[in-house]
């Protein structure tokens, strides 16, 4: 059987975001399901714990035994920036209240005091990149779906109002989620028990401005 041919990835050109009930499945609702391209950034940083450098020096002043113990993998801490203002996507983020006027969600509030910074069962985070071979998206494959099975957002710092326009920042960070299984529209064939997996994948989501319905699969 023929293998993919081997490419890049460039770009984010949509994400899709799930909300989640306490054990980490896709919770079917009307306004549960966001899919977005207005899309300034996402980045993902590996947060380790630092194996131990051990060393045991002899009386002579050399250095007996020397060993460094393999670091190991706590989660991701992401960013995420937005180039849009949408009460309803950062809704689906924090868990925030919506401000709804002639049936119109039109504005939303920050956390209030002492309360979670985020939506406490945490929303799923999907992204598709272009995959690039020899210079062009690759036809039988032209995008790499992202996927992190539950990830917990807070509103980041600052909110800056100047002659540019405003990006809404996020930071979160990941976590195992086994029960995420086949993703909000079952078009996730693989196990989702890893904080952060992709794919090479022929179709993309199509964005829409407002929240989706997320029905049980």
């Amino acid at each position: 059987m023929a293998e993919p041919a081997c490419g890049g990835s460039v770009q984010c050109c949509a994400i899709r975001v799930a909300l989640l009930e306490l054990d980490g499945v896709p919770l079917p609702g009307a306004s549960n399901l966001y899919i977005a391209d207005a899309v300034a950034k996402v980045e993902f940083q590996a947060q380790v714990v630092k194996g131990v450098d051990m060393e045991s020096i002899s009386a002579c002043g050399f250095p007996a035994i020397l060993y460094k113990d393999m670091d190991r993998f706590k989660r991701y801490d992401v960013t995420l920036n937005l180039q849009y203002l949408d009460p309803e996507l950062e809704n689906l983020l924090l868990g925030t209240e919506l401000f709804n006027q002639g049936g119109l969600n039109i504005g939303g509030g920050s956390p209030y005091v002492a309360a979670y910074a985020g939506y406490f069962p945490g929303v799923s985070l999907e992204l598709w990149s272009k995959h690039i071979v020899n210079g062009d998206q690759d036809p039988v494959y032209p995008y790499i779906q992202w996927v992190c099975p539950r990830v917990k957002f807070s509103l980041a710092t600052p909110v800056t109002f100047e002659n540019n326009p405003m990006v809404r920042m996020f930071s979160g960070f990941t976590s195992s989620n086994p029960n995420w299984y086949h993703g909000p529209e079952d078009d996730w064939p693989f196990a989702s028990d890893t904080q952060l997996a992709w794919r090479m994948c022929a179709t993309i989501p199509t964005p829409e401005c407002g929240a989706q319905p997320l029905v049980a699969t």
